[in-house]
């Protein structure tokens, strides 16, 4: 999870993402992170054009990865089993980007 100490800035970024993971829609608060699009480790900045918001299932999936698109703000989606869809969107999108 993205270590951002500002408040302002998480506050920011939570708004712009309606609150809820950018990848599938999940819109259960204890499972949101804030994801750096270019890692912290490589010199990413707590920016808001380098922040997005993911779940930890979906952030987790893209773990290990050099750099992640940046994804567009969805709306929330409250119907948990729903949310498959857009995780198995993510993971094609990630595969592709392996080759």
């Amino acid at each position: 999870m993205a270590k951002i100490r500002s408040h302002k800035i998480r506050s920011a970024i939570l708004k712009e993402y309606n609150h809820c993971c950018a990848a599938c829609g999940c819109a259960d608060r204890e499972a949101l992170a804030i994801d750096h699009v270019v890692p912290q480790a490589l010199g990413g900045s707590d920016e808001l054009d380098n922040l997005q918001v993911l779940c930890v299932v979906c952030n987790s999936q893209i773990k290990g990865k050099v750099q992640t698109p940046r994804l567009d703000p969805r709306q929330p989606i409250w119907d948990c089993r729903k949310w498959k869809k857009g995780r198995m969107e993510l993971r094609a999108m990630i595969n592709g980007m392996k080759g």
